[in-house]
């Protein structure tokens, strides 16, 4: 996440068309952090579905014998479901809203007068964005910090410290991984599904633009040849006429 949004600042630095190397390369970078961050806050959605009380009730009574496990796995699943539905329809909303406001910016810029204009426009949108991600964050945190009880999580394991325990917890999950390989692929294949798609509509944008602007192109070549045409025939009927306009 702190990458995507180092990215999504970094744009500021590439606000001309001849640093478009840059630009791949923080397009490139981005698009993997952005997705990363996806793949695991997706992968979350079981684990928030099993501490709901429901479900966490529904687990005792199958520990009881009252319950059939089948029942309990129906509505586990159920749970998951609803916080995914939940989850995306909030950032529906969300990125509605964002991409309004991303529009008056673009009007603001005034994008359409000149491709220089455009290419600022498109970095100040991305760092906008960014600067979104990371204030929801923030304020998310200090609100817990605020309103929420202190609960103090595990200890920390013998030989680390608040410094080194984020390379630990890589560590583990590297050899966790290794032990649960059909996990680890999923996460994988989750990964490359999603950049597919990333990539799939990029190009399909890329090509759009490209079929819009020879479109434009040969409106403007055919409205040329239209006003000779008929600049010519106005100039024929003067000749044979001598009818001449005011």
């Amino acid at each position: 996440m702190l990458i995507a949004v180092g990215v999504s600042f970094s744009w500021l630095g590439v606000d001309k068309p001849d640093q478009w190397r840059a630009g791949i390369a923080l397009y490139v970078l981005g698009l993997i952090a952005y997705q990363c961050s996806l793949t695991f806050w997706t992968a979350a959605f079981p684990g928030l579905a099993r501490s709901l009380p429901e479900v966490q009730q529904s687990f005792a009574e199958v520990k009881k014998g009252t319950k059939k496990i089948e029942s309990h796995a129906e509505l586990e699943s159920l749970s998951r479901n609803r916080i995914s539905n939940i989850s995306f329809a909030v950032c529906s909303v969300g990125e509605v809203i964002i991409i309004a406001v991303m529009v008056g910016l673009l009007k603001a810029l005034k994008s359409e007068e000149s491709t220089e204009n455009n290419t600022k426009a498109f970095s100040v949108l991305i760092a906008f964005a960014g600067g979104v991600w990371s204030m929801l964050i923030s304020s998310k945190q200090s609100q817990s910090g605020i309103t929420n009880k202190r609960r103090p999580g595990l200890d920390l394991p013998p030989g680390t410290n608040y410094l080194t325990i984020g390379f630990f917890q890589v560590y583990t999950a590297l050899r966790e991984c290794l032990r649960l390989k059909q996990t680890f692929l999923y996460l994988i294949f989750y990964f490359l599904m999603g950049d597919v798609l990333n990539t799939t509509v990029c190009v399909e944008l890329f090509d759009e633009n490209e079929c819009l602007a020879k479109i434009l192109v040969d409106f403007k070549e055919l409205s040329l040849r239209l006003y000779k045409t008929g600049h010519r025939c106005l100039t024929y009927l003067q000749e044979i006429t001598n009818w001449h306009c005011l």
